[in-house]
């Protein structure tokens, strides 16, 4: 395969991933008067600034020795800038299989945190309201991030 093919196959994969969890998902998030992830990180984000890390993360399905299809990790993580200012961002994705956590999500979330200690930058995290108690954020007054051991951080 030449570079440029290479470079082709690449495109041809983000596109898969940035479908999400496919069309009747996204459309299921619109109905419920939600975005989806990528349309919040678009909001809050300055235009342009967002690096996602992970994007070919996911579920790979091949016919013979190509992807036909991918299913994404539904955490989306990366390094963006709000007025300015550069911060890690980690959302839930709901459009793919609720967002459901698994062994990559983990390793996903664990290289964020991992990301974020090291660069020494504010972390945002993005809530659909599935896995959080709103009530608990608003009393406490802030939302709690997962941690990890540091025997998981440092293979990172």
């Amino acid at each position: 395969m030449s570079w440029k093919e290479t470079i082709e196959e690449l495109k041809r994969r983000k596109q898969l991933a940035y479908r999400m969890g496919g069309e009747e998902n996204v459309r299921k998030q619109h109905e419920l008067g939600k975005l989806t992830a990528r349309e919040r990180i678009g909001r809050l984000l300055d235009p342009g600034s967002f690096r996602e890390r992970g994007i070919l993360a996911g579920d790979a399905h091949y016919v013979g020795n190509r992807i036909f299809d991918l299913t994404p990790c539904p955490l989306l993580i990366g390094i963006g800038k709000i007025m300015g200012k550069r911060v890690t961002l980690l959302a839930d994705d709901f459009t793919i299989k609720g967002a459901s956590v698994g062994d990559l999500y983990k390793a996903k979330l664990a290289y964020v945190l991992k990301m974020t200690r090291e660069l020494r930058l504010p972390a945002v995290r993005l809530l659909d309201g599935a896995g959080g108690n709103i009530k608990e954020i608003l009393k406490i007054g802030y939302v709690k991030f997962p941690t990890l051991p540091d025997s998981a951080m440092k293979d990172l």
